[in-house]
């Protein structure tokens, strides 16, 4: 877990994102609880995504895009998944995450990198 309670991460594309401990616990892992044990994966997809893009429902918020191997989810092993992290422009805040099979269509345009 997030040792301070906040955590800031320089991402690939040159923002500091912040994550919450608490937003981490009443947001993101509340509506996302197979997150729970993939903290860190989370941070790793902000400094090392395949891809950031603009968010067709939103254009302030970036989308930091992964595929992921082998990632356990319940009692299921599922050998290819994608983890999508969303942070807002305008406070750098982390505000989801959440694997998806196929990649979200709201991903919009491809800001980094170019």
């Amino acid at each position: 877990m997030l040792e301070s309670g906040l955590v800031t991460i320089l991402t690939a594309d040159g923002i500091d994102a912040e994550l919450d401990e608490d937003h981490w616990k009443t947001h993101i892992v509340k509506g996302h609880p197979e997150l729970t044990p993939y903290q860190s994966l989370v941070i790793e997809t902000l400094k090392h995504p395949e891809g950031v893009y603009r968010s067709t429902r939103d254009s302030s918020t970036r989308v930091y895009a992964r595929s992921c191997l082998g990632i356990l989810i319940g009692e299921t092993l599922v050998e290819k998944i994608n983890l999508l992290v969303f942070v807002r422009e305008k406070n750098a805040f982390v505000v989801t995450a959440f694997f998806a099979a196929v990649m979200w269509r709201g991903l919009g345009e491809r800001i980094w990198p170019l």
